[in-house]
């Protein structure tokens, strides 16, 4: 399975990275005829790579999703993959 995931989303996981104004995020503006899809990040690549705890919180949600590498299975998901309710996980069902 392939996961695709809009980088400003990801931002978003951390307050660090949402404190930029709203206008400053629009990536196009229909109404203006002149203004072109952009986008900026305002985060290097190197803070990124340094911050242990985003790196963690994504792994997490892919993994938890399901949407990790081809036969690790997500925590909670039966041999199929499909995610288990707790009360399966508690052994009671």
């Amino acid at each position: 399975m392939w996961a695709i995931f809009p980088l400003q989303d990801l931002l978003a996981l951390k307050d660090k990275y949402t404190t930029r104004p709203a206008p400053e995020e629009t990536i196009n503006d229909p109404t203006n005829p002149k203004h072109y899809w952009r986008f900026r990040v305002h985060v290097t690549l190197e803070s990124l790579l340094n911050d242990k705890d985003i790196q963690a919180t994504i792994k997490d949600l892919v993994t938890s999703s399901g949407r990790s590498f081809p036969g690790k299975k997500a925590e909670g998901a039966d041999e199929s993959g499909e995610k288990l309710s707790k009360v399966q996980l508690n052994g009671k069902a």
